[in-house]
């Protein structure tokens, strides 16, 4: 009776086991942490187009600047020939050439200014879009490392998952069917079947077990539930008290 009581609880800890590891892989399937650096490339990303749309539109702009400034060195200098052409025959029509060569290169200059601008905006725009593009490859680095880690991560878990199901399958061969089905419905209750009994207290749920449970579940010819809690309870064996006794302050769990 006493040795399938034990396997139980070795059943019921590999169990636990099995089950920790699991939450553990679903969780690293789950991480926040991936998500967020999907989000924040896709937000990096959405800025990047912008800026390179931004510097498509100046570069256009400043292409018809271009343009229209050519024409007006153009024009420019076809007032200038007619001011030295000879075709000028007194000091007003002069006067007024002159200043309409004046005009032209005020536009002209003026222009000027705005092509200037329009680099300088576009060697900023040139610089963001560099710094955001590092940024970007930066957190695509750190997403591939994070997911090598995590396929890493994932792959021993499986591995354990694995071997300690080989383990509880095991272990379930060895205990007999009656009590196989009685634990797995004392686990489905209340998700633990089994607790020790430590001194006159029940593991599981610290309460004081009375003396007449204690004698029943330290003569082992019964199968003896925990009132409170419903746990079947086990006692530790003399050579486990020794050790319990010793270390004093340890409590089992489950």
């Amino acid at each position: 009776m006493r040795e399938q009581m034990l396997l139980l609880k070795e059943l019921q800890e590999t169990e636990s086991l099995i089950g920790n590891l699991e939450k553990d892989h679903q969780g690293v399937l789950r991480a926040d942490e991936t998500r967020q650096l999907f989000a924040d490339m896709h937000a990096l990303q959405k800025n990047i187009d912008r800026m390179e749309k931004a510097r498509e539109e100046l570069s256009m702009q400043y292409k018809r600047e271009e343009i229209l400034l050519m024409s007006r060195q153009t024009q420019r200098q076809q007032v200038e020939n007619s001011l030295y052409g000879g075709t000028v025959h007194n000091n007003k029509e002069m006067m007024q050439i002159q200043g309409r060569i004046q005009q032209i290169q005020d536009q002209i200059e003026k222009q000027e200014n705005g092509m200037m601008g329009i680099m300088e905006t576009q060697e900023t725009l040139e610089q963001k879009i560099t710094e955001i593009a590092e940024r970007y490859t930066q957190i695509q680095q750190g997403l591939k490392l994070k997911e090598r880690e995590n396929i890493a991560y994932i792959l021993e878990l499986s591995k354990q998952i694995k071997a300690l199901t080989v383990v509880k399958n095991n272990l379930r061969e060895r205990i007999c069917l009656d009590l196989l089905a009685m634990y797995d419905e004392l686990k489905r209750k209340n998700g633990t079947a089994v607790s020790w009994l430590q001194g006159d207290i029940c593991a599981k749920c610290r309460v004081v077990v009375p003396g007449y449970v204690i004698r029943g579940v330290r003569e082992a010819k019964a199968f003896v539930y925990c009132e409170t809690c419903g746990c079947l309870l086990i006692s530790h064996t003399p050579s486990e008290k020794k050790a319990v006794k010793t270390k004093r302050t340890k409590n089992i769990n489950l």
